[in-house]
């Protein structure tokens, strides 16, 4: 079990108009890990606490599964 704090800080540009986005984004991050020979699996869940933004903004997924390989 992995909890820590994050820190996101995103930016978008549009299409046709051009029309530029940001946003910052803070909060907790948990979750479960499993390690298996040079193979690590990840669950992990995103809590926004605080963020704020203009324009078009991008928001990321509160649950990921992911996968990282130890060389």
């Amino acid at each position: 079990m992995f909890l820590g704090l994050k820190t996101d800080i995103s930016g978008t540009v549009g299409g046709l108009s051009e029309v530029r986005g940001w946003l910052i984004q803070g909060g907790v991050h948990t979750g479960l890990y499993t390690q298996a020979g040079q193979s690590i699996f990840e669950l992990a869940f995103s809590i926004p606490i605080i963020g704020f933004g203009a324009g078009i903004t991008i928001y990321d997924s509160p649950i990921t599964l992911g996968y990282k390989y130890l060389f």
